[in-house]
This record gives C-alpha cells, structure tokens and sequence, in this order.
C-alpha cells in the first residue's frame, strides 16, 4: 500500500490540497446562524431594491425563515457568482460583482405552426448596461405575436436574469437554486447542501433537471508548455471555469496511458440541464419554456471532436448536393459550446422526429436527450477504452505500462471506482424523473399518437382525448380522483381541469407515450448507458482482484529474489569466517612481531580452511547429505 501511495505521488495524485479545507471557523458552518449573519452583512449583504429587486427580496425573507437551502441562491444573487472562496470575498470590487450581476446570454426560440422557428439573442457578456428592467423588456419583445411555445435558452446565470425571468414568469428559487452548484457530496458542517424532496412533491413540480458528464480533450496541461494545434491548456480551462458565475469544474481523471501525448489531458466536467414549463394560457395562448445550459470552456476540444452529425447521411451524391446547406453545421469548423450546440439543433426539431404532429413544447426536451445521450454514449465509449488499456497494462506493463508499475494501473480503478457509482445515480435520476411518468389510459382518435405532458394529475391532450392519468409512479394502478382531463388551453375553472395558476404550480413535464416522436423513445438508449456503466463497475471490481493478484504476485516474486541475494550473502560471510578466525589469534601476539612470513602463514592457513568450511558447509546444504544425517540419527 505505502508502494501505491508513493507511485501515486510521483505519478500526479488526484488529490488537490487546496480543496481540502476545514475552516469553517472563518465562514461559518450549518449549524452557526450567528457566524454565517455576520459573515453575510460584511462580506456580501445588498439591500434590495424596492422596485427592482423583488424576486431578490423574495428568496432572502425565504432563506431567512425555515426555506434554509434557499441561503446559497440569496447568496448567489447578492455576491454575483458562487464564491470559491467565502473569506476573501470583501476583496471583491463592487464594479466586479455588478458585471458578473447583468452577464447574459440568453437565446429566445419562438415555435410557430408550419414555420422554421424565430431566433433572437440577448446578449450581455461583459455585464455593461443591461439592467434589470431592460432585460425585462428585451424577454417581452415579440410575446404578443401568438407562438405556441416560447423557449427562454440561457447560458449560466447571473442576478438580473434570475431576477427577470423568476418575477416575470413567478419561477420557484428551487429551479435557480438547483442549477447553481454541482457537488457529488456534501460534509456535515457543510451549509451549502440542497436536501432532497421526496418523489411525491417532486411530482408535483413543473421543472426537472439532467445531470450529465461531458469529456474534453486539452493537449497540454501547463500554460509554460508549447502550444500544440488543435488542443488547448488545461490550467487556462480551470482558471475559465473560475470565471463563471455558477460551480463548474473541469477535472483531470489522472488516466493517461500509454498511447496518450506526453502532456496531454483528458478533462471531465459534471453538468446539469434545467428545463422549466409553463402550459398554454387564456391569455395569449403560448406556452413558456425556461432552459438553463451550462457554460463551456473555450480551451481544448470535445473528446474524438464531440458527437456525429445528426442529419441524416446523403444516399446519393445529387442529394448531398441540393441540400448541401441542410448538412452543414460549424461543429468541425468552429468548436461550438453546449449552448450553441444546442441552439442549433433546436431550430431543426425535423432532425429527431419526422412527424408533423409533434408538439413544439417537446422540442427542447427532444434536442437535449439527443445530445446528452451523445454525450452519455462517449463517456461509455471513453470509460471502456481506459478499462482496456489497464487491462493491457496489468497482462504486458513492460510494454504498455507508461511507468512500467502494476501498481499505477491500481491507483486508475480507484477513480473509475469512485466516478462510475455517481454517474449511474445521474442516468438513474433521468429514467426516474423524466421517463418515469404516471401511466396513462387514453381513448380518444388520437390515443395512439398521443405525446402528453402529465401536468400534476392532470393531462394536458389534443382536442378530443381523455387520458386518466396518475399522480406517481407509486400509484400508477389508480386514478387520480380530484383531477380530470380537459383539452389544451381550457383551464377555466369547472371544465374538468385546475385553474391557471394551479396548474402552472403543480407542472411536471414528463413523456406518456412510447411513440417514435415521444420523448419515452429516448429511454432505451439511457437505460443501455446504465446497463454499460454497470457492467463496468463489475469489470472494475474483477479488474481491481487482477491487479491485486498480479501485485501480490510480483511482491512474491521479488521477496523470492530477495532472499536468492540473502543467500548468496550468506555463502561469502561463510567463505570469510575462517579469515576472521585466523585473524583474530594473530591479533593476540605483539605488532612488532608480524613480518612478511607472517603474512604468509596466515594465508596459507586461512584459504584451505575456507575452503573446507565452504565445502563442509555446501555438504550440509545438500538433501543427499541431510538425508543420510537424518538417518544416520
């Protein structure tokens, strides 16, 4: 074990000392209220303002009565971004914090019948200008044009386009809240943690969130090092992350082999995707949709150059040609982000279902399963070329091995053993929160195309249908008895349906149809991802018994070569001890008295006697010898 550490050590260990921290007498922890309060008044407390801060004022009085894991979002507001760290934050500027306040990049997607979708940004990178109010304005340009959905798409967050999108469209902080941070566990002291709902009040909310992992390639790890075409730095990506105004890390999975440049890096980021929903109303009859995507570092490449083009491959040359347009995408010219990606992508929904009634609300579901379950089938592509290639360092390290250590291959399972339970509860909360709805029995002309989105017990159909649907999983055998299905857009009260801001409380987006345009379609290939990460778990484990066999063996086998040297130390002490002998009664007689035939008496005596005792004792060590003995006894 003090072997493995060691080659760990010198090999670059995964351990990071500066994230290694227990001072929490200097920020406070979960369970000082007192410290945390004077933290907050000297380090980050903004007064709202009455006209502009509303939604602020909300999530503090919230935070400050029994909605505690709302603390970190009031936090966030107030500070800009999350604090990486909560001591030095009264070194901040206060210019620095109001820019990363109004940094924005939104995209606003407006879905018409029979029309390619409207496209327009909100831009605002530098954080310079844009207030609150005229951010407000800038999200109602075009609402009154009557689109059947208005997709909201945004890149990370800031203050004011929590604050614009949460007063205008009364959004929960826990949607805001959930997107912030990314942790794969918590400490105990720890006030940052977000508890858990349970499944039945998880039901009744209109958003979920994905959880996903996305690899990026660097080819260099130092900044000093030379810059190589077609990679990047991977310190120059940390310090970007650094940059955001959410928590995201890119880290280094410390698994290079031996095919691998010599500096090169292969970087994994945890990510989340927020979606919220907002049915269609009496008002104008458009439904909203609010998408929260995560930021991407401009260093480095996407792993093997990202995902494959999802428009469909040309048969014949005279189809590539007239539709030449329809194939080109900026993904190999230009290295897109997520967001980009995905804006893409959403403006061509033809691509992921060829159907024309597919609802337009399904859309951004549609596209962002398509690119997660890419970036899902890569991560498994990625996990089984690291698993092969200990596998050829644990059978050949003389010739694989980049160190030439069993015990480095070791040091590699250990990470996989710790990343790989945490991925499959990521895929396991997709299947249970997005796929996972209330079965419905529906009758009606269209029962069989159906795509519903179950609406807190409530089925929001096509004209003409009637879906009795369930409330949860749990209850999937029985139908809920205060809810009735009623056609889209009557949600007056008494028609069978909740009222309005019922039902826009109690939304929970999730497929109820296993049609090929649905979005149940999807869940085959996230279960397929789960069943190859739980294999790979179990070839982790037999992996990690091989590499310990191996390991043991090889100490045997060097033990068996120490003791071979033992020996043969052993055989030249022997062959020295009559020397020592003679020299010792020669040491009894006057200094003076030793001449140049004392020399020689001492040789001629000592060499004949070493080699009687040599051979004498060679006699002994042979089993012809000690047999005779044992007998002879």
């Amino acid at each position: 074990m003090a072997t493995t550490i060691q080659t760990l050590t010198r090999t670059g260990s995964w351990f990071k000392p500066e994230l290694r921290t227990k001072d929490y007498t200097s920020l406070g922890d979960v369970y000082e209220d007192s410290k945390y309060n004077e933290l907050a008044a000297k380090k980050w407390n903004v007064e709202p303002q009455s006209k502009t801060d509303n939604y602020l004022k909300l999530v503090k009085q919230a935070s400050q009565r029994k909605w505690i894991h709302l603390r970190l979002l009031a936090d966030f507001m107030q500070i800009g971004r999350i604090p990486r760290d909560w001591a030095g934050l009264g070194s901040i500027p206060l210019a620095e914090r109001e820019q990363a306040w109004r940094r924005t990049n939104i995209c606003i997607l407006d879905y018409h019948k029979d029309k390619k979708p409207a496209k327009r940004f909100v831009e605002n990178h530098k954080g310079e200008g844009l207030t609150t109010e005229d951010l407000k304005s800038e999200l109602r340009i075009g609402a009154t044009e009557h689109a059947s959905f208005r997709l909201y798409v945004v890149e990370d967050l800031s203050r004011n386009v929590i604050e614009a999108l949460g007063s205008e469209f009364q959004i929960s902080p826990e949607f805001f809240r959930a997107h912030i941070a990314d942790y794969a566990w918590y400490n105990v002291r720890d006030r940052w943690r977000e508890p858990q709902p349970l499944e039945v009040v998880r039901n009744q909310r209109n958003w979920f969130q994905i959880r996903y992992v996305t690899t990026r390639y660097f080819a260099t790890k130092e900044k000093q090092a030379a810059s190589v075409e077609g990679g990047g730095c991977f310190e120059t990506a940390l310090e970007e992350a650094k940059s955001f105004n959410i928590f995201r890390r890119p880290d280094d999975d410390k698994s290079r082999g031996w095919w691998d440049s010599e500096d090169a890096v292969v970087a994994l980021t945890r990510s989340r995707a927020t979606f919220w929903y907002r049915p269609k109303d009496s008002v104008n009859g458009t439904a909203i949709g609010v998408l929260l995507l995560d930021p991407t570092v401009s260093e480095g490449l996407p792993l093997w150059r990202g995902h494959r083009n999802f428009h469909p491959v040309p048969t014949t040359f005279e189809e590539f040609e007239s539709d030449h347009s329809a194939w080109e995408t900026s993904t190999y010219d230009k290295p897109q982000s997520f967001f980009e990606d995905f804006i893409y992508w959403a403006e061509n929904p033809q691509v992921f279902s060829s159907r024309t009634d597919t609802p337009p609300e399904h859309t951004p579901i549609l596209t962002l399963l398509h690119l997660v379950g890419a970036e899902w089938l890569t991560m498994c592509d990625y996990i089984k070329t690291r698993l092969n290639q200990v596998d050829l360092e644990t059978v050949d390290p003389v010739h694989f091995a980049e160190k030439q250590h069993v015990d480095v291959a070791l040091g590699k399972l250990h990470m996989w053993r710790r990343f790989i339970p945490l991925y499959r509860e990521m895929i396991s909360d997709t299947l249970q929160h997005v796929f996972d709805s209330p079965r419905s029995s529906c009758s009606g002309p269209m029962s069989s195309e159906l795509a519903s989105l179950s609406i807190s017990g409530v089925t929001v159909a096509t004209p003409g249908t009637t879906c009795p649907t369930n409330n949860s999983p749990q209850t999937a055998e029985k139908t809920n008895p205060t809810s009735h299905p009623g056609p889209v857009g009557d949600t007056s009260p008494g028609q069978g349906t909740l009222p309005t801001s019922e039902v826009h409380r109690g939304t929970n987006i999730k497929a109820a149809s296993s049609s090929p345009s649905s979005i149940k379609a999807y869940e085959q290939d996230f279960r397929l991802v789960l069943k190859h990460l739980e294999e790979y778990q179990m070839r982790i484990d037999r992996l990690t018994s091989v590499v310990t066999a191996v390991m043991a063996v090889d100490d045997t086998r060097r033990a068996i070569n120490d003791a071979r040297n033992i020996g043969r130390l052993t055989w030249l002490a022997t062959f020295f001890i009559p020397f020592s002998v003679v020299s010792g009664i020669f040491s009894m007689q006057d200094l003076s008295a030793i001449r140049l035939d004392t020399i020689w008496v001492y040789f001629a005596t000592t060499l004949p006697l070493a080699i009687v005792t040599v051979a004498f004792a060679w006699a002994l060590h042979s089993p012809v010898v000690r047999a005779w003995i044992c007998r002879m006894w």
